[in-house]
C-alpha cells in the first residue's frame, strides 16, 4: 500500500489553476509549465454562468445549473454576483441575506473542487482575476474571497495584466511598447492601457470603466428584434408559467449561439418555440451589428478616455488586445483598428484569454516562491509600490515573478520554469527587485535571525532612556531641596502618590 501510494505522488505532475469570475461567466484554465488548457464548467460551453442558486434545503448550487432556474424560481438566484461585492445591502435568496463575497468564494471553491477531482489532486496555486479599475475597497474584498474559499496558496490579479501576459506568450512585445486592453463582457466594459518595460508591464493612467455595458445589453436588442419578428409574440407570454420560462431559457441560450456563430458567418437562425407554433428568425450579420452599434460606440468612447487617462494617443498604441465574449462582434474590432489607426489582435475565444494568462501567472508565482523562499500576498495590495516585481531566480536565466508584501502562505514543491516568452511578457510590473542569491536563505528564517539584533538594540535604548530620566528626575529633587521647596514636593508626593494610613479614632468625622 506504501509503495502504490509513493507511486502515485511521483506519478503527480503539480499544476496551476487560473479563475476570472467575470461577471456574466466563470472561466477557468490550467498551466503545466509551457502548457495552459481550458478547463470545461458549462453544460454546453467551456464557460459557466456566473449564478448562484439557494436549495430549499440551504445548499448553495452555482453555474449553469443554477441559472436555468432563474425563471423557474427567482427569488432564489442571484446572476451577476460580482458586481453586488461592496453593496452593503445582503443578497437575498429565499429570504436568506447572503455577503457577495461568500457567493463569489462559492464559485471559486466550485471550480477548485471539479479541478482537482478530474486531476486527482489539487493546483499548487491558483491566482484569480478582477478589474482593474476597482478601487482599494473593491480590491480587499476581493482579496478575501480567496480566504473565504480556503485556498492555502492564491494570488488576485488585475484581468488586463492576464491578458498581456497571454498575448505577450504568443506575440512579442517590444520594450517601451505601449498596448490597450479593452475588454468588453457580458457585462462590463474596461480599457487599459500598459507599457511594456524591461521588468514586465506598467499600467498607464486610470483604467476606465462602464458597469452594465456589454453583451446583456446587445442580448435585450436581439430579444427585442425577435419579439418584433414574431408579432410580439414573447411580450404576451405567462413568464410565471414553467413551460413559458423553459422555453425563454432555451431562447437566450439559442441566441447567445447565434451571437457566436454570425462572428464566423454571415447569417444564423434562432428557433423559437412559442406555445401554439415554431417560428425561425433569420439573423444576418448586419443586423446582429445594427442592433450592438450603441453597445459599440459607448466602448469607443471608453476607450478614448482611457488613452486620455493614460495621456497617450492612438498612434503611441503599439496594438489593442480585445478580451471577453462580446469582442467577437467583428463591427468592434474595425471601428477600434479605424479610430486607433493600430492593429487590433485578439483570439479565437476571447472569453478565454484571462483565464489562460492567469492560469500562466500562477506558474510563475509558484515558481519564484519555490526557488526563493519568497512569499507574499500579491497582486492585490493598494499601493503600486507594493504590485507585482521581477526578481531573477537564483537558478537557470529566466525571470521569475514576485509579489512584494502581504500574507505569508506555506510551501509547495517547486514548479517548473522554462517557458521563457511566457515569463519575459508576464504581468510583473514597477521596480526591478534584487537577484535573488544562487543558495537563498529561506525567507522566514532570514526575516527571523535578522530581526534578533534589531530588537535588543531596541531594548537597549529603551533601558538606557528609563535610566537617564530616573537620573534627571533625582537631580531635580534635590536642588529643589536646597532651596527650601523639598517639602512642598515631598507633601505633594505623599498626599497623591502614596497611600494614606488609615485615620485614628480622634481624627475620624462622621459622616455626613
Amino acid at each position: 500500500m506504501a509503495r502504490d501510494v509513493g507511486s502515485r505522488k511521483a506519478a503527480q505532475v503539480t499544476y496551476s489553476l487560473g479563475v476570472h469570475l467575470g461577471t456574466t461567466s466563470v472561466a477557468a484554465a490550467v498551466a503545466q509549465g509551457t502548457r495552459t488548457e481550458m478547463v470545461g464548467l458549462g453544460e454546453r460551453s467551456v464557460v459557466a454562468a456566473a449564478a448562484v442558486y439557494l436549495r430549499p434545503d440551504g445548499v448553495l448550487i452555482v453555474g449553469d445549473p443554477a441559472a436555468r432556474r432563474h425563471h423557474l424560481d427567482p427569488e432564489r438566484v442571484v446572476r451577476q454576483v460580482r458586481r453586488r461585492l461592496g453593496d452593503p445591502t445582503p443578497i437575498l435568496l429565499g429570504g436568506v441575506g447572503f455577503d457577495a463575497s461568500v457567493l463569489l468564494a462559492r464559485m471559486v471553491t466550485d471550480v477548485v473542487s471539479r479541478v482537482s477531482a478530474a486531476r486527482g489532486y489539487p493546483p499548487e496555486m491558483v491566482v484569480l482575476s478582477r478589474p482593474a479599475s476597482w478601487g482599494p475597497f473593491r480590491r480587499e474584498l476581493f482579496d478575501n474571497v480567496s480566504q473565504l474559499a480556503g485556498l492555502p496558496e492564491s494570488r488576485t490579479i488585475t484581468a488586463a495584466e492576464a491578458a498581456a501576459a497571454h498575448y505577450g506568450a504568443v506575440r512579442r512585445i517590444a520594450d517601451n511598447e505601449v498596448v490597450a486592453v479593452l475588454h468588453l463582457g457580458g457585462g462590463t466594459c474596461e480599457v487599459t492601457v500598459l507599457r511594456k518595460t524591461s521588468n514586465g508591464f506598467v499600467v498607464l493612467g486610470a483604467p476606465e470603466s462602464m458597469e452594465r455595458l456589454g453583451g446583456t445589453n446587445i442580448d435585450e436588442a436581439l430579444l427585442n428584434h425577435i419579439d418584433h419578428a414574431t408579432d410580439n409574440a414573447l411580450a404576451d407570454l405567462d413568464i410565471t408559467n414553467r413551460s413559458t420560462a423553459a422555453m425563454l431559457a432555451r431562447l437566450h441560450r439559442d441566441c447567445a449561439l447565434a451571437k457566436e456563430a454570425l462572428s464566423f458567418d454571415d447569417d444564423a437562425v434562432v428557433p423559437v418555440f412559442l406555445p401554439d407554433r415554431q417560428v425561425d428568425v433569420r439573423l444576418t450579420r448586419a443586423t446582429l451589428e445594427g442592433l450592438a452599434s450603441p453597445v459599440l460606440e459607448a466602448t469607443a468612447g471608453v476607450f478614448r478616455q482611457a488613452l486620455d487617462a493614460a495621456d497617450v494617443t492612438a498612434r503611441d498604441l503599439g496594438a489593442v488586445l480585445l478580451t471577453g465574449g462580446s469582442t467577437r462582434v467583428p463591427l468592434l474590432g474595425r471601428m477600434i483598428s479605424d479610430l486607433a489607426g493600430r492593429p487590433v489582435v485578439t483570439d479565437r475565444h476571447p472569453e478565454f484569454v484571462t483565464a489562460l494568462g492567469a492560469a500562466r501567472l500562477a506558474v510563475l508565482e509558484r515558481a519564484f516562491a519555490a526557488q526563493s523562499g519568497f512569499r507574499g500576498a500579491g497582486y492585490g495590495s493598494e499601493s503600486p509600490a507594493d504590485r507585482v516585481e521581477l526578481a531573477r531566480a537564483g537558478t537557470g536565466d529566466g525571470m521569475a515573478m514576485r509579489s512584494s508584501g502581504g500574507n505569508a502562505h506555506g510551501g509547495y514543491p517547486a514548479a517548473s520554469l522554462d517557458d521563457e516568452e511566457t515569463v519575459m511578457y508576464s504581468s510583473a510590473q514597477f521596480a526591478r527587485a534584487d537577484e535573488a542569491q544562487a543558495a537563498p536563505e529561506p525567507a522566514e528564517q532570514a526575516g527571523a535571525r535578522g530581526a534578533r539584533p534589531g530588537r535588543r538594540a531596541a531594548w537597549i535604548v529603551a533601558i538606557a532612556t528609563v535610566a537617564a530620566l530616573a537620573v534627571i528626575a533625582l537631580v531635580i529633587f534635590l536642588v529643589a531641596g536646597s532651596l527650601g521647596i523639598g517639602g512642598i514636593i515631598g507633601d505633594h508626593q505623599t498626599s497623591t502618590l502614596l497611600p494614606k494610613p488609615p485615620p485614628t479614632a480622634a481624627t475620624t468625622t462622621p459622616s455626613g
